[in-house]
């Protein structure tokens, strides 16, 4: 096919339609012709509720004025490459009035997908949406949704069962049949069916049996009108094992299963203008592209009211990098919990703007980072509780390569303290690196429990590879009577703790943590380790283990308050083992 002429294709590009009408649109040729590629948005759309806007393989723009506004309602965006461009202005309105007088946030899915090499149509945003299994499966010819494995598989029996009056799914013959009691008072079950909870004979009694809504008698979940709705045909129709857009694809072979790869076009999303779904009631956000994913302008999808959670938001790259350069807020309100972000890539996710899922009396958000190279981490995760005794949130992040955390990043999962003193407790964190984990310097991270009576939770480390700490790390109990948490390494090289390096497990009366270092290759301790207990709690214990050679420049205190009390336990074991006198004098303390 003849490339078009320059000038032509160039008309394309700026060539938009106006909204039809005041109303609100439901599909992408009310924006663009089917023609133009690429779309580029220039004014303000109102999409309808439920609207498919799908664009093809073509690339979607929204340029300077330009907006999508879907207001409290669910849309999807369908296109081959997905841009916004309108700066600090918003490009994705996804918040609207919910008729009770306020302002809710709404559900976009936001899908840039590729096409399969040997699929022609196939949509994908990664490889494996190309692959559909064998073709070893069945379904029977008059319900091609329905697996079978023979021909009686696709009977479901006559139209019209009779059931119990009081439970539809209970298939009787006669009245009697409806009761199963007496109810036992002991067990709190009724005596005839021990799944049904009763408090009273009459729980048990599902009422008279009588013709229920028409069903197929082998499966309730099929109406009928007759006995020939039951009856689906023969087993004869060969399907992929796997489904393609929630159907069963027809086959002849393995290979009409197989359409390829995922690499025919672009897939990419670069959001650089900025999304908007917070509200009363936070909205959701997904971003599921075959290709990278920018983000440079704010995501907003916060609670703006205190009885609701925040709001979620996923960025899934099947084939390539999730680079975020700004705020990604999605807080809860006072009384709630804090919302969800899960970033994934097939590549690396690189973090320099500051995740906000900050919570409420109902705990901190959640974190989770997948990638299938590296984790980069330069700026804030705050997944604390900020009112009540709510505990802290989670972070999980796993990178088949390297975990990288810079800068002053501050990645945070406290609980808080409530108005009439009681404590949360913090939250956990895990980090799993298939090769390295590198934290720098001023990198600080804590799982703390609130005052006064909080618990500091488990932060975990473990790498394939070389891990290197130097950030401050801590899981205190910060009041007189909580209690620490647990700090622990699983390390398949060399373990190093740099100098400046804090591990903080203290506690109050009710005793500090633990901490537990395992490498496979060398261990070097050289900054400090502080289990220390106060108000006279017993301190727990320090476990350093290499399988090579340890080396400890660092303090490890044990200490069990300014009372006398009592120590705790240090245990060291390595093929050689160097200490300093300094380490020396801390471990006498703890045997």
């Amino acid at each position: 096919m003849s490339r078009l002429p320059t000038v032509y294709a160039t008309m394309l590009a700026i060539s938009v339609s106006l909204p039809l009408s005041a109303g609100a649109i439901n599909s992408a040729d009310q924006i663009c012709g089917p023609a133009v590629n690429p779309c580029n948005i220039t004014s303000n759309f109102s999409v309808d509720d439920g609207a498919v806007l799908d664009f093809g393989t073509r690339t979607v723009q929204i340029l300077s004025g330009g907006r999508l506004d879907t207001g409290d309602g669910t849309a999807t965006i369908k296109c081959g490459k997905f841009v916004s461009e309108t700066g600090t202005n918003t490009a994705l309105k996804i918040r609207g009035p919910n008729g009770f007088g306020s302002t809710d946030g709404g559900n976009l899915v936001l899908e840039a997908t590729r096409r399969c090499s040997d699929g022609g149509t196939t949509a994908c945003i990664k490889d494996s949406e190309c692959d559909f299994g064998t073709c070893t499966s069945s379904v029977c010819s008059l319900d091609r949704k329905r697996l079978c494995l023979n021909d009686s598989s696709c009977n479901l029996g006559n139209c019209g069962p009779t059931v119990c009056t009081k439970d539809v799914d209970r298939i009787c013959g006669s009245d009697s049949v409806c009761d199963v009691g007496p109810c036992n008072l002991t067990t709190r079950r009724c005596t005839q069916d021990a799944t049904v909870v009763c408090f009273s004979n009459t729980q048990c009694n599902f009422g008279p049996c009588a013709l229920g809504d028409p069903r197929c008698a082998a499966d309730l979940a099929t109406p009928c009108l007759n006995n020939n709705d039951c009856s689906l045909g023969s087993c004869s129709v060969e399907v992929c094992t796997k489904k393609e857009a929630s159907a069963y694809r027809e086959c002849s072979t393995d290979g009409d299963c197989f359409d390829g790869m995922c690499t025919v076009g672009d897939g990419s999303v670069r959001l650089n203008g900025k999304t908007d779904a917070y509200g009363a009631e936070p909205g959701s956000i997904s971003v599921r592209a075959a290709g990278n994913i920018d983000v440079l302008q704010d995501i907003t999808f916060h609670a703006t009211v205190r009885d609701f959670d925040g709001g979620f938001l996923e960025l899934e790259s099947g084939m390539g990098s999730v680079s975020v350069g700004a705020q990604l807020r999605g807080s809860g309100g006072g009384l709630s919990q804090g919302g969800e972000v899960d970033l994934s890539a097939a590549s690396d996710i690189t973090l320099a703007g500051q995740i906000d899922v900050n919570g409420g009396d109902f705990d901190g958000g959640f974190v989770e980072f997948l990638a299938g190279r590296d984790v980069l981490i330069s700026n804030n995760i705050l997944a604390s509780s900020t009112s009540g005794a709510g505990l802290g949130g989670e972070i999980d992040t796993s990178a088949d390569r390297d975990i990288i955390i810079s800068s002053t990043a501050q990645l945070l999962t406290n609980g808080h303290t409530s108005a009439d003193n009681f404590g949360g407790d913090g939250g956990p964190q895990s980090y799993y690196a298939g090769r390295d984990i590198d934290e720098g310097p001023v990198v600080v991270m804590q799982g703390d429990g609130a005052l006064p009576d909080g618990f500091g939770e488990d932060l975990y480390f473990e790498s394939g590879g070389d891990t290197k700490l130097s950030a401050s790390i801590s899981a205190r109990g910060r009041g007189n009577k909580g209690a620490g948490g647990s700090i622990a390494t699983d390390v398949g090289g060399v373990l190093l703790t740099t100098a400046g390096s804090v591990f903080s497990v203290t506690g109050g009366e009710s005793g500090g943590g633990a901490v537990e270092m395992f490498a496979v290759g060398n261990v070097t301790h050289g900054g400090l380790i502080d289990g220390r207990a106060s108000s006279n709690g017993t301190p727990d214990s320090v476990l350093i283990v290499s399988e090579a050679d340890l080396a400890a420049t660092g303090d490890i205190l044990l200490d069990g308050g300014p009372s006398g009390g009592a120590k705790g336990d240090i245990e060291i074991e390595a093929c050689r083992i160097n200490l300093n006198e300094g380490v020396l004098r801390q471990m006498a303390w703890g045997c």
